[in-house]
């Protein structure tokens, strides 16, 4: 037998060829087979492995490609998916932990205008007004994971962990508060006048016009999943009024015009301080007081922690904030943004929240002075530096769609505790010339009509791109003590629109 002797010296006959057949770890077996059937046998697996030999290039592209997609894949996962898990982490923290114990927070103060008058005049059908308000609130403050400091009477003070937290919960709460059909007092055509209550409070204060928010419109007409919101939704399909309007105009008892004011203030709770009487909390009160009815401010502070992400806070409808609606956007700008001209819809800038700067303010007392100039480069305060702790620079936000209801209280300010304006260099939006005219936005014909006639003046410093940075921060405080004396002097409506970096100001006549 052949293989008692392992094959040796074994020779197949003429034709065939002594083939191998041994399995791993058995006794060794060879065969004689014909050529052929050991060609077919085998022939795939040698032509495999010789076109890897002759192309190993394309291997190593196949697999750059496939981790580049692998990569690009997880890339867009987590930019749609990620930050919105993340999130709901941290809201989940913020509404376990209540009331901040340290670090930073904001403060919101609401006040419903004319409401002394209210209770005086009408006392049981305050006290509806009031159960109604509160449940807006109360609901609003839970979905933007507030919590509540204190209640007094109409006033309502809440702390966030978050600024863009509390401006979500003031544009949805007062979209809330427009869509709301309070109850209807009996006619008394001596205490109340086409559904707006007369009172010593606002006598104060400019009258401000009733304004019909259009964003709550459209907040109803696009339905929601809330018993609340849906309700009204058939209700404004049918009418184009607001509800007290649509009263009037049918010969009904008018319904109160409840309008209701709102401060923020942003600061820094220092660890094992207690949050009762903290001054951000007073600021807030101070900046809530100046408020009009159904306006929004907030001082620089909460500004500097909203400014990046108004493109979030422009989706805050009756419903919330929507991050859904921008999402998409960030996906296509990051990953595909050879297509960014064609997935980016005209217009998408006017989805973003609208803010304005009202001015900055100080005691009289504390009104800036003339400061000599040092070699240090300390120089005046102005508004485009570090303000001092007593300064109260304002701004005003409202959502995309109503923004032009701001011109309705234009730039007048409930003023408390003698607050006048710090400089001629610290003037709000709506002090520039032409801001009540002009559309509250950026025109895309520069031949509009509707455009007022303004004459711009743009200075700038010779060979200013040569100078270091630290001669440019010594020269720029006294430009800009310059340019507000002489603004001081010319009896007009000057008003600084931009400084840049480069000593380069633009003004505006």
């Amino acid at each position: 037998d052949p293989s008692y002797y392992m094959f040796a010296k074994c020779e197949c006959e003429e034709g065939l060829r002594l083939v191998n057949l041994t399995k791993p770890g058995r006794i060794s077996y060879f065969e004689c087979q014909v050529p052929q059937l050991i060609k077919s046998s085998s022939g795939s697996e040698e032509d495999h492995s010789k076109w890897i030999e002759d192309y190993p290039w394309v291997v190593v592209v196949v697999v750059f490609v496939g981790c580049g997609l692998l990569v690009a894949l997880s890339f867009v996962l987590y930019l749609y998916k990620g930050k919105a898990l993340m999130r709901k982490l941290r809201n989940l923290k913020k509404r376990a932990h209540g009331l901040p114990k340290s670090g930073p927070f904001t403060v919101v103060v609401t006040d419903i205008q004319g409401w002394t008058a209210l209770c005086a005049e009408h006392p049981e059908l305050s006290m509806k007004v009031l159960s109604i308000h509160n449940s807006i609130l109360r609901k609003a403050q839970w979905m933007n994971f507030g919590s509540t400091h204190e209640t007094e009477g109409d006033s309502f003070t809440i702390v966030f962990y978050d600024a863009k937290d509390a401006a979500a919960f003031c544009l949805q709460a007062q979209q809330m508060l427009s869509m709301q059909q309070w109850p209807s007092p009996q006619p008394q055509p001596d205490l109340l006048t086409a559904g707006h209550v007369s009172t010593n409070e606002e006598s104060t204060g400019p009258v401000m016009k009733v304004y019909d928010n259009p964003l709550s419109k459209l907040s109803m007409i696009k339905g929601a999943s809330t018993p609340g919101v849906s309700k009204l939704a058939s209700y404004a399909r049918s009418s184009q009024m607001m509800p007290h309007q649509q009263n009037c105009e049918q010969g009904r008892p008018a319904c109160f015009n409840v309008q209701v004011r709102m401060g923020m203030a942003s600061g820094v709770l220092q660890p094992g301080r207690r949050l009762h009487g903290h001054p951000t909390i007073e600021k807030a009160k101070e900046v809530s007081d100046t408020a009009a009815g159904g306006q929004i401010l907030m001082d620089g502070s909460t500004y500097a922690g909203i400014k990046d992400d108004l493109g979030e806070l422009g989706t805050v409808d009756a419903e919330g904030l929507h991050p859904d609606q921008v999402r998409w956007k960030r996906v296509a700008t990051w990953s595909a943004w050879f297509l960014c001209w064609f997935l980016n819809p005209p217009g998408w800038e006017d989805e973003r929240a609208v803010t304005l700067d009202m001015g900055c303010y100080v005691k009289p007392e504390e009104q800036e002075v003339e400061v000599p100039h040092t070699s240090s480069g300390d120089g005046p305060s102005l508004r485009h530096l570090r303000p001092s702790p007593s300064d109260l620079h304002l701004f005003q936000i409202l959502t995309p769609f109503n923004a032009e209801c701001s011109k309705e209280w234009g730039g007048m300010l409930r003023m408390k505790n003698e607050l006048v304006l710090k400089d001629s260099l610290s003037k709000g939006y709506f002090d520039a010339p032409g801001t009540l005219t002009a559309p509250l936005g950026i025109s895309k014909n520069p031949a509009d009509a509707t455009l007022p006639t303004v004459t711009i003046v743009y200075a700038a410093v010779e060979h200013a791109r040569i100078l270091p940075t630290r001669d440019i921060k010594q020269v720029e405080p006294g430009l800009l003590t310059c340019a507000r004396k002489c603004l001081d002097l010319v009896d007009g409506d000057g008003y600084l629109c931009h400084v840049a970096d480069n000593l380069k100001l633009m003004l505006c006549f």
